[in-house]
């Protein structure tokens, strides 16, 4: 793999704009090597009219090189004065040759390789006829003016006031910042390897120069006193690029590495404060024992065991004296934005000794993914700039190789920083003795438990053959249901009506299962980090082929059950009516399972979050609720047939034709929830950040989501002109608010400044023209409901309308939730978030953040405030320093 695709796959997507531009770089080098190209192929001589036939490629390759060849050995002349190397006359050089007035021309002051100059202008008074680079040079005065002649009298004064240092085969200014300070490119007289492009690198023209050389002489009218050479021009662009990319990276190393510092004293912080906790509630029930427990009395053995049970599952709580007058613990994270429709997961406060625990260690885990990046983001660069350094060296030949890599690069800080290889020592250090008993191997397992590549071939494969079975036994099913929708038996035709409604809107919930898990795929391939947007845990979350398991299971599920119900293979028409009801049920069962089967911490964070969602109002809205709160927008079909269902079961499925009606007002009430749900959360929002825009009027648009159910379920109830304009006002109000929101709220697109036109600047799919065609196709389809007023001569629409409209809403969230990802991918990118602060369990002072050093806390030993850590375990260690205290009061 050429390293251009692996720095594209190794590095961090969030960070992508403050890694080396590498393919900038090497488009900077072609230009450098095209110019050089350019400058060895100008014709010898102007043009002149020939009979003679033209000549051919293999002449015209030879007459070149030799010459060039002319031109190298001309240009290789280290004498200052032919007349003193005579046998040098006859190998083939020129010799200069006097003018009409007898006097002698000289040559450029330095000389480069491979056919081309980099000639450095002097002063007609300061010229030296030395090479800078040869062992007899001396310096000389880089800093001349710009529209010096380039050819000087001959016997110039030397001036030794000049540059040693050359970068790369340019002249740099002895001033010149030191690595790691490097100042940037702000205009023309501030390029650190010299006093500007105009004035530092001037060469003779190489037309001139080989026409000289077929002269035998340089003729001074040949070349310009201020001459415009584009290889110098590329060099310079491209140093200016090179020494801007080196400064953003060095910032934003060093801003990095700050913060975590910063993050790493926070967490030692709350470990000492979850020991002293810890240690305070252990010796409190140690004082309640000797208490009950004195002298002439036994406890009784009902306590003995509520104290057993206590020390074993009851949560410690905090000293009560004292927290309330705790300051808060200074906040790590900048604010969120007022403006989203979400935040990120709240700090919890006061919470038990056993969740402490396990916020700290997934805190710990999450900031030691952090370190990784960090170390990744530094070894890239490293190699970024080595590679480009070795391109340039191969297009331009200078006679120091890697010279920018050397001088610069190896002295930069983030190459020789060791800070984060502490942190990642003490990290492991601290979760070994805080969560492993002191196992370091099993600390740094565990926290490097997210790293490594699987292999999910068997997942994949697994998928399709669930998928392509369960598929083939609802085709036949399907077919045999068509079949008993024609039968002469009146109520098996109710029956299998109602019961092909039912299906379809487990079908739904399938559809849009699937869709999400190739939205996986698609974000996975163009690195969109979506478990860090959702919050997932970075050391269980699934891949996309694990998660697509579920709905293959599913699916094979519903296929076996859809075949077994109309084909009537097995339990004949008693089990018939009850097969929908199994199949809900066993998927229910599946999902909320509470054994540690079945990837079990992700079917708690699904149910969870439907719990939330139901709750919507209550919680702080994380992005997962507005997600899913959108996603459960769009399956009102399926939401609807709730309805169905238990009108089926209460009646006894004696009547289903009075089931599932569009007439039913609970029916459309259960269509309303969804909207309902995500107009809750936007007022939450807006109570916990007064902002009226945008979450009240996001509010409002759910608001007119609910206005068309309503008008829709009266327009069905009374078949009126006037109902049905009043449906069709609503629904195209809502149509082209909803399609603007979609457009520039959720995906971002829509910037009339942009560099790309009608989108915005930073884009993460390729090609760039999906995202014209969604804001073409998500207002098409946002017009779903126009079947509505096309199919109204029954009191009941057709299901198989009402159907199609479902999985054409269906389809378009899909589509949806493809872009509402990136968007938020590419927020991210601008505020260059890679990695989550997991909430902290305790609100504490933060002595090091007060007097802006390493301290230790209010609470902490006297150790950390050393600097060095105890070795003991923690709750011993508190013990022990609990008992001093009070033996000092």
């Amino acid at each position: 793999m050429k390293f251009g695709k692996e720095l594209e796959s190794e590095l961090v997507p969030e960070w992508k704009v403050k890694y080396l531009d590498y393919k900038a770089g090497k488009r900077h080098i072609k230009a450098i090597a095209d110019a050089i190209h350019k400058s060895n192929v100008v014709p010898l001589s102007p043009p002149t009219p020939s009979f003679s036939p033209p000549p051919s490629p293999l002449s015209r390759r030879l007459h070149r090189r030799r010459n060039d060849g002319r031109l190298q050995n001309y240009l290789s002349d280290e004498a200052e004065d032919a007349e003193q190397q005579p046998k040098q006359a006859n190998s083939g050089r020129p010799t200069p040759r006097l003018d009409a007035h007898g006097e002698q021309h000289g040559r450029p002051t330095e000389v480069h390789h491979r056919g081309f100059t980099s000639t450095l202008p002097v002063a007609a008074e300061d010229a030296d006829f030395e090479r800078p680079d040869s062992p007899t040079a001396t310096r000389s005065n880089r800093n001349a003016h710009p529209n010096a002649p380039l050819i000087s009298r001959p016997n110039p004064p030397r001036n030794t006031s000049g540059l040693k240092l050359n970068v790369m085969g340019l002249g740099v200014n002895r001033n010149a910042p030191a690595p790691g300070e490097v100042g940037t490119a702000g205009g023309p007289t501030e390029a650190p390897w010299g006093k500007g492009a105009a004035g530092i690198i001037r060469r003779r023209t190489v037309a001139g120069l080989i026409s000289a050389v077929r002269r035998q002489t340089i003729d001074i009218s040949l070349v310009p006193l201020n001459p415009v050479n584009p290889v110098d021009r590329q060099k310079n662009e491209f140093f200016r690029f090179i020494l801007t990319e080196f400064n953003n990276v060095e910032r934003f190393y060093k801003s990095k590495e700050e913060q975590a510092g910063t993050r790493l004293r926070l967490l030692r912080e709350q470990l000492h404060e979850m020991r002293n906790r810890r240690a305070d509630e252990i010796m409190e029930a140690q004082r309640k024992q000797n208490e009950d427990v004195g002298p002439g009395r036994e406890a009784k053995w009902v306590d003995r065991i509520k104290r057993k049970i206590s020390s074993k599952f009851a949560a410690p709580g905090p000293d009560s004296r004292s927290l309330p007058k705790m300051p808060q613990t200074p906040i790590y994270t900048a604010l969120p934005d007022a403006r989203r429709d979400f935040v990120p997961k709240p700090d919890a406060v006061n919470v038990p000794y056993p969740e402490a625990k396990r916020q700290l260690k997934l805190a710990f885990q999450e900031y030691y993914r952090g370190l990784d990046l960090l170390k990744s983001y530094a070894v890239l660069n490293r190699t970024a700039f080595r590679k480009l350094n070795k391109k340039y060296d191969k297009a331009v030949r200078p006679s120091r190789p890697l010279e920018f890599v050397q001088d610069y690069v190896d002295k930069a800080w983030f190459v020789n920083s060791d800070v984060i290889e502490g942190h990642v020592k003490t990290t492991e250090d601290l979760y070994a003795r805080y969560f492993e008993r002191g196992n370091s191997k099993a600390a740094v397992s565990k926290l490097r438990s997210h790293k490594g590549y699987k292999d999910e071939s068997k997942s994949a494969f697994l998928n399709g053959l669930l998928i392509g079975t369960g598929f083939i036994f609802a085709i036949d099913g399907l077919i045999s249901g068509v079949r008993l929708l024609s039968s002469d038996d009146k109520d098996m035709r109710k029956m299998t009506s109602s019961h092909l409604k039912l299906y379809a809107g487990y079908f739904l919930m399938l559809c849009i299962f699937f869709l999400f898990c190739l939205d996986c795929q698609a974000w996975t391939k163009n690195k969109v980090n979506y478990p860090f947007i959702f919050e997932f845990d970075s050391t269980h979350h699934l891949d996309w082929r694990k998660l697509a398991k579920f709905p293959s299971f599913f699916t094979f599920l519903f296929g076996i059950t859809f075949w077994l119900n109309f084909t009537r293979v097995f339990g004949g028409r008693d089990l018939f009516l009850w097969y929908p009801v199994i199949l809900i049920l066993i998927s229910l069962a599946i999902i909320i399972l509470p054994l540690p089967v079945l990837y079990h911490r992700s079917r708690k964070w699904f149910a969870y979050a439907h719990w939330r969602l139901l709750l919507a109002g209550f919680y702080p809205v994380e992005f997962r609720d507005v997600f899913l709160g959108d996603i459960y927008c769009s399956l009102t079909y399926s939401v609807s047939n709730i309805e169905l269902f238990f009108c089926l079961c209460v009646n006894g499925w004696e009547e289903p034709q009075w089931c599932g009606s569009s007439q039913s007002r609970v029916r459309a009430f259960l269509s309303a929830l969804p909207p309902m749900w995500r107009a809750q959360q936007c007022l939450r929002r807006y109570y916990d950040s007064p902002s009226a825009f945008p979450h009240l009027v996001n509010a409002g648009k759910y608001a007119s989501v609910i206005m068309v159910i309503v008008t829709l379920s009266m327009y069905h109830n009374n078949l009126t002109n006037d109902n049905l304009g009043l449906f069709i006002f609503c629904a195209l109000v809502n149509s082209v608010f909803a399609s603007f929101w979609d457009l520039y709220m959720d995906f971002g697109l829509l910037q009339r400044h942009s560099k790309n036109f009608l989108l915005r600047d930073i884009l993460t799919f390729e090609p760039g023209w999906i995202y014209y065609v969604i804001i073409v196709v998500d207002p098409i389809l946002r017009l779903s409901w126009i079947p509505y007023t096309i199919f109204t001569n029954n009191m009941q629409p057709s299901g198989l309308v009402a159907f199609i409209i479902g999985f054409v809403e269906v389809f378009r969230r899909g589509a949806w939730a493809l872009f509402r990802l990136e968007n938020e991918h590419c927020a991210n990118i601008t505020q260059h978030r890679a990695s989550r602060d997991v909430p902290l369990p305790y609100k504490i002072h933060s002595i090091s953040s007060a007097v802006g050093g390493d301290g230790a806390s209010s609470r902490g030993s006297p150790e950390l405030a050393l600097g060095v850590e105890a070795t003991t375990p923690f709750i011993e260690e508190g013990l022990r320093v609990r008992a001093d205290m009070r033996v000092h009061r």
